[in-house]
């Protein structure tokens, strides 16, 4: 194995999943999934691992949907990976073809759906799936990547309506065919997408039937090993190829690219790796100046997910958070926001405290108190931010 810091992984080097893959597949037997994780955590390469090795009685389809830009599009875009797959039967989308025949007046041949049809996009759709089931008796996966990404374009090249008739529609689909799975993963979580539209006025549940499953990181022995294997198959030099790999996987709270980047900047440097080095080589991650490990993101989703008011609450918290090494209760976390600036106003405390744990910025314990949910995280943000203390 070499190492692959972002890019896409053949999914027999993808470990350390087995049994999440082996949870996922459970759920999916009784329902579909959003499966979301802070970013870097391999949730692409999980998905592309379960269509790879899928059991022999699902039907898989894997769509990167970055770059579709409207909901015709991405009927389009389903519409070709069907009949890919009829074609393999010898069959083909009857129902969606007729339809388009009666829409453009003539013989419809070929993939490429004609833009007069753009405005029938649901009902395309819908026959897209009826087309499917008529000829496939075992469960049907799609696993979606990008999605969220998808209905934040279609938004802004249609409008909200458009995007929330795309969820509207899907859920529809789920519950009228019992053997249609979903699977939407992506970069940005769909929890803000959805926001945004409430915000709007749209007030519905769109995924509601759906399970929501989060993507932890490498368990410590699942990093040590890939740490390993990778020292091993580079041929680093090392101090000790045992106490390095355990420095690496903590150092980067087990997050699989970041413990790629780490490796790989040994590779690309020559370096002998040890307890030190691997010290060294994530502070400079952490402060690159051209942001190497892309770690600016932390800062910016907040500016452009969150509203001005909780915008404000939100970097007053994650600096308070920032600064201690324990967990804070929420009384002892609001007395120092207050200190702060001036404010009474627990239920916004409340609120954006919700939000930043579902972002992946902060955990809350068992006892109710918050801190930061990656020590890495915490540390490049106390970096950032100038926070010294």
């Amino acid at each position: 194995m070499k190492v692959n810091a972002g890019g896409i992984l053949d999914p027999k080097d993808v470990v350390g999943r087995d049994r999440l893959i082996q949870k996922l597949w459970r759920i999916l037997k009784r329902r579909s999934l959003v499966l979301s994780a802070e970013r870097r955590m391999g949730k692409t390469c999980v998905i592309r691992k379960m269509v790879a090795e899928s059991p022999e009685d699902k039907l898989c389809f894997f769509r990167d949907l970055e770059g579709i830009e409207t909901s015709f599009e991405f009927v389009q875009a389903l519409f070709q990976d069907v009949e890919k797959h009829l074609a393999t039967k010898k069959r083909i989308s009857h129902r969606t073809r007729k339809l388009l025949e009666n829409l453009g007046g003539a013989k419809f041949e070929g993939f490429t759906m004609p833009q007069i049809a753009a405005p029938h996009w649901k009902d395309l759709l819908t026959r897209i799936i009826q087309d499917l089931q008529d000829h496939q008796e075992h469960m049907v996966v799609f696993f979606w990547d990008e999605f969220p990404m998808m209905l934040q374009a279609i938004q802004q090249r249609e409008n909200e309506q458009a995007a929330m008739e795309v969820l509207n529609i899907l859920r529809f689909l789920r519950q009228t065919h019992p053997r249609i799975r979903m699977v939407f993963s992506g970069s940005i979580g769909l929890h803000n997408v959805i926001t945004h539209f409430k915000r709007r006025s749209f007030a519905n549940e769109p995924i509601n039937d759906m399970h929501r499953q989060d993507l932890p990181p490498l368990t410590l022995k699942a990093a040590k090993s890939l740490a390993s294997q990778l020292i091993r198959d580079e041929q680093v030099p090392t101090q000790n190829e045992i106490i390095v790999s355990k420095a690496i996987a903590e150092a980067v709270d087990c997050i699989p690219y970041y413990l790629q980047n780490v490796i790989e900047k040994a590779v690309i440097d020559d370096q002998k790796l040890s307890v030190e080095t691997v010290e060294k080589i994530v502070t400079q991650g952490l402060i690159h100046p051209l942001d190497a490990w892309d770690m600016r993101h932390y800062r910016e989703r907040i500016s452009v997910y969150y509203s001005e008011e909780e915008k404000f609450y939100a970097l007053a918290i994650l600096d308070v958070l920032a600064q201690v090494s324990v967990p804070l209760h929420f009384d002892t976390l609001f007395n120092l926001v207050k200190s702060r600036f001036v404010t009474e106003d627990i239920e916004m405390l409340h609120l954006v405290l919700k939000l930043l744990t579902q972002d992946h910025y902060l955990l809350q314990n068992t006892e109710g108190s918050y801190h930061f949910k990656f020590p890495l995280i915490q540390r490049w943000w106390k970096l950032d931010r100038g926070i010294t203390q």
